[in-house]
């Protein structure tokens, strides 16, 4: 979140996704082939809402972002985009050894040497490097004490939702996105877990509901809430059905230019997009559900809004997409 009315005259917030793909397959793709997509009400290199003039705001809440398999730090930027409105920080990095630019190296040179893929072992040295503010570039970005890092969430997508049910102790909220579920605190936690939410997609072949979503929602520890959206696939949760959508997205780009790794990557990269199989949804309806779910859990567990409880209760009045909710509070 940024101070309001900073925006004027600043840079509009997108992305590149060559950024994020291996140095030689970034170079395969001429900047007229490159989408540039649109975050509403982004903005690059904005004052943080702590650094009012009058007076330093502290207490905002954290949020640790994970992505999946062949993802990225920004993956997700949508959504992100809506958590930061509502007054929550982001936190979010690539993963070695399972982010997509290591993993289209690995499909390039499968013999050189490659990160060790521990999305479990990494969160748990970012989430204890967040919590102690020892470093001071680390210290400086947070506001030096205006985000309250253990008043906090931990948000992940397939692979990265996957890995929450093994970071028990770290969060107060958990929100696996495709995945299974949350964990015990265990002896000693950082963080005393006080809300869970299991979001799922109905079509979701990589990471089905039924297999994933319903027996961790079983598991999780009370409170705990599941939501499971009809029409909806595996990338309802990522911008990857957005960025590019005309084109094909990213894979249909790299297919159009002749790159093979494309089309290895494409199953799981069109999964549940509209311009693949037209009976999933708009990535736009797909964020509705998602961003109106999760920002419930957030703000009555993280702000103490006991509105959202009721909202959330209601959610299949307000989304007549929503294929079950189910909750244990």
């Amino acid at each position: 979140p940024a101070i309001p009315g900073s925006e004027a005259g600043a840079k509009p917030l997108t992305l590149d996704v060559r950024d994020f793909l291996s140095p030689d397959i970034a170079k395969k793709i001429p900047s007229k082939d490159v989408p540039i997509p649109f975050y509403n009400n982004s903005w690059v290199d904005l004052p943080p809402a702590w650094k009012s003039l009058d007076k330093t705001v502290a207490g905002f809440p954290l949020i640790t972002f994970i992505h999946g398999t062949a993802g990225w730090r920004s993956q997700s930027l949508s959504l992100v985009v809506h958590w930061a409105s509502r007054g929550f920080v982001v936190v979010a990095a690539d993963y070695p050894g399972i982010c997509l630019k290591d993993l289209l190296l690995l499909a390039e040179h499968p013999l050189q040497p490659h990160p060790k893929e521990d999305q479990v072992g990494d969160t748990k040295k970012l989430q204890s490097e967040l919590f102690a503010l020892t470093d001071p570039r680390l210290k400086a970005l947070l506001g030096g004490g205006a985000v309250n890092v253990t008043n906090n969430a931990l948000i992940g997508h397939s692979a990265g939702a996957l890995a929450l049910e093994k970071l028990g102790g770290f969060a107060a909220v958990v929100i696996p996105l495709a995945g299974d579920g949350s964990a015990p605190d265990g002896n000693s936690p950082a963080v005393k877990l006080r809300s869970t939410l299991v979001l799922g997609a109905y079509n979701d072949t990589e990471v089905p509901p039924l297999t994933h979503a319903e027996p961790g929602y079983k598991r999780s520890p009370t409170p705990k809430r599941m939501v499971i959206g009809a029409n909806m696939g595996h990338q309802a949760f990522s911008d990857l059905c957005y960025i590019g959508e005309a084109q094909g997205g990213i894979s249909g780009i790299g297919e159009k230019l002749g790159i093979w790794e494309a089309y290895a990557f494409a199953p799981l990269a069109v999964q549940g997009c509209k311009f693949h199989n037209s009976g999933f949804f708009e990535p736009q309806k797909n964020w509705a559900l998602i961003e109106f779910a999760t920002s419930a859990v957030l703000e009555e567990t993280l702000r103490c809004d006991a509105q959202m409880s009721s909202a959330i209760a209601d959610i299949k009045q307000k989304f007549d997409y929503v294929f079950e909710y189910k909750q244990d509070i």
